[in-house]
């Protein structure tokens, strides 16, 4: 399965480029609303014959809010609506990159003091002539060269260290395709990937799957893309099996590393969790940390505009085929090894445990 648009990526990416004047409250509620019902994979999973009349009632109500909301509370309003689905891929953002004017006025950007801003590049480190340690904090596509770039330089030490750990703490998604060269590392018996149906619909299609323009993508994937949006097309108007499931099958297992530590949290979601899936898999690999966020049942962001361009938001278009009999969605992953809370440098934690 193919996770190409990411919540990192919808955010940062221009959504609308005109400014739209009118942002009064219920048009935008009701325009989230229409997009929603119509585009979302999860709509008929979420709203069904036993709560129908709930999530109508509960709609109605807002939609009654937002008749006389203020735009700070129009935010809050759209936020809300979208709570009812309990999906965290299913969400309204501040598009910053709409440079409508109202923005700063209403939503001032807060700048992180410099003692609390994180890095997203990926690092690499020999602690010592056992343990080596890989920190992925973004699977953004723009990061995708250089972790490549990581492995290639340090393979020489990766094939003689018996323990590598693999730090994806804080990273909240991105692309599956980052993560497709620690495969062989990790390797020791088939891994299964589930594939998923995707909802085709016209603005579906269009906002996500028909685009092709993503840093460090190669031409043969792009021209995967193409041939899945084609096959889309063709199924327009109904869930469409775009993924089968799939087993990945390597010729050798790599004698080095002998085990492989991932350390996940409570932030790390959408196509990380992908990579925790099948990672999981291999007899090398243990998790350790604590539960991750489970927002991986329903994935392939696409990114949808509002009328009125301080907000946009994202509608998930593909469901795995592991539900309904496995569920992460709100339940997240489970480590293997639970660090404790008071715990500060987990890293340590690892290369001590036995």
């Amino acid at each position: 399965m193919m996770t190409r648009l990411l919540l990192t990526l919808f955010l940062c990416c221009c959504l609308c480029p005109a400014i739209a004047q009118d942002c009064a409250c219920k048009p935008s509620l009701q325009h989230l609303i229409d997009k929603v019902e119509k585009n979302y994979i999860g709509f008929t999973d979420k709203v069904t014959a036993a709560n129908k009349l709930q999530y109508q009632a509960f709609t109605d109500s807002l939609l009654q809010v937002a008749d006389t909301a203020s735009i700070p509370v129009c935010f809050t309003v759209l936020q809300k609506w979208t709570s009812f689905f309990h999906d965290k891929h299913l969400l309204v953002i501040l598009n910053r990159a709409g440079k409508n004017p109202l923005l700063n006025t209403y939503f001032p950007k807060k700048t992180p003091a410099p003692a609390t801003t994180i890095s997203l590049t990926p690092s690499f480190k020999i602690i010592n002539d056992q343990t080596c340690l890989l920190t992925i904090p973004s699977a953004r596509l723009e990061y995708k060269g250089m972790i490549d770039s990581l492995l290639v330089l340090h393979k020489t030490v990766l094939l003689k260290t018996p323990h590598l750990i693999i730090d994806v703490r804080e990273n909240r998604g991105g692309s599956t395709l980052c993560f497709d060269n620690l495969i062989p590392y990790l390797y020791t018996q088939p891994i299964i990937s589930e594939g998923a149906m995707v909802l085709a619909t016209e603005e579906n299609i269009r906002n996500l799957y028909e685009v092709t323009d993503y840093p460090n993508v190669s031409d043969s994937m792009k021209a995967v893309f193409k041939k899945e949006a084609a096959a889309l097309r063709a199924h327009l108007g109904s869930e469409y099996q775009l993924w089968n499931n799939d087993t990945t099958r390597m010729e050798q297992v790599l004698p080095y590393p002998q085990k492989v530590s991932l350390i996940i949290n409570q932030y790390v979601g959408s196509s990380t969790e992908m990579f925790v899936l099948k990672a999981r898999q291999s007899k090398k690999v243990q998790l350790f940390g604590t539960h991750t966020a489970g927002v991986v049942d329903y994935s392939d962001v696409v990114p949808y505009s509002m009328p009125c361009t301080l907000f946009a938001f994202g509608v998930p278009s593909s469901r795995t085929l592991r539900m309904p009999a496995v569920v992460i969605d709100n339940i997240g992953i489970a480590p293997n090894v639970e660090i404790p809370a008071n715990t500060t440098d987990w890293v340590q934690y690892v290369i001590e445990h036995r």
